[in-house]
């Protein structure tokens, strides 16, 4: 959490960070995306049992996720959906991907990767 707090603290004043630690029902993470650009979701948990609600969640709304790989999470993110770390990401693999997604090409290019998997 310290070096997310760094991280957030040294971004330029026109990039807005949000960092939800809490649980948020269902309803409001739609209504979240729906209101709301968001242009990557990341999951750094080291113990998923399955597929997590929360990148599905976020991928339903074409945004790219960066994730720690665990759990199925490797089934579902990849070069075409975002960016899938190591399981145990040091914080040089956290600050790479975090740089990748800088490029509004390259966020765009994921987003649309991610809407042709949609329904």
């Amino acid at each position: 959490a310290s070096l997310l707090n760094e991280v957030t603290h040294q971004c330029p004043a026109n990039l807005n960070v949000t960092i939800e630690s809490d649980r948020i029902d269902n309803e409001n993470v739609h209504q979240f995306y729906h209101d709301n650009r968001v242009d990557w979701f990341m999951l750094m948990s080291e113990t998923e049992g399955g597929v997590p609600v929360s990148i599905c969640e976020a991928m339903s709304h074409g945004v790219p996720v960066i994730a720690a790989s665990s759990g199925a999470i490797p089934e579902i993110v990849d070069s075409s959906t975002g960016v899938l770390l190591s399981h145990d990401p040091d914080d040089n693999e956290f600050l790479t991907a975090i740089n990748r997604f800088i490029s509004q090409q390259l966020r765009d290019s994921f987003a649309s990767e991610i809407s042709q998997l949609l329904p």
